[in-house]
């Protein structure tokens, strides 16, 4: 399969703007859903705000500046970038608001939880300018997994989010069988 051409977003006939654009699933997005997952996983409810619960500064996780940024990921916090892109992975639905008002609490969605499970979703999501909801998919743009976003450099971080995920929110049920482990057993973040 080739490389999917660019998405013609809809014009409107009279004034012809565009109606919609593309938003695509991607490294940073990824990043977010495993941010607020870890952070889910930390307070043990799936309910948290972007600045009260996952507030942190990046010189509080390490010297060296690309390790302390995954590090926080891994702990559930985020940098002020990744608040303020946090739209991203909801426009997709792997997080979505906790409440009607939308201020800043997300959840984790069962969509967001078979992402970080390696399941396939859509890469690009169709955004309508007039509501600025999603407005479906652009079924050109192919399916991604998390492993394809981080550039297959996922290991145990993942996994164990979504084991102890699962084992937190859904006490009565059977542990998630673990996948097998890819590469090397270290971080993935020391492998960039």
């Amino acid at each position: 399969m080739g490389r999917p051409t660019k998405y013609v977003a809809k014009t409107c006939e009279h004034c012809h703007q565009t109606l919609d654009y593309a938003m695509p699933l991607d490294r940073g997005s990824a990043l977010i859903v495993l941010a607020i997952a870890n952070a889910v996983r930390r307070k043990g409810v799936n309910r948290v705000h972007v600045v009260n619960d996952m507030e942190g500064r990046l010189s509080d996780f390490g010297v060296n500046r690309n390790q302390a940024w995954h590090r926080m990921v891994e702990e559930g916090y985020m940098t002020g970038t990744m608040r303020s892109n946090v739209a991203r992975p909801r426009y997709h639905g792997l997080i979505a608001f906790a409440d009607k008002r939308g201020v800043g609490t997300y959840l984790l969605t069962k969509k967001g939880a078979s992402f970080l499970q390696n399941i396939p979703v859509p890469r690009v999501a169709l955004i309508d300018k007039t509501t600025g909801h999603q407005a479906g998919y652009w079924d050109e743009g192919g399916m991604t997994t998390i492993t394809q976003l981080l550039g297959g450099k996922i290991t145990w971080n993942v996994r164990a989010t979504v084991s102890d995920l699962h084992a937190k929110l859904h006490p009565d049920q059977p542990p998630l069988p673990m996948p097998s482990p890819v590469g090397q057993e270290q971080p993935w973040y020391t492998r960039m």
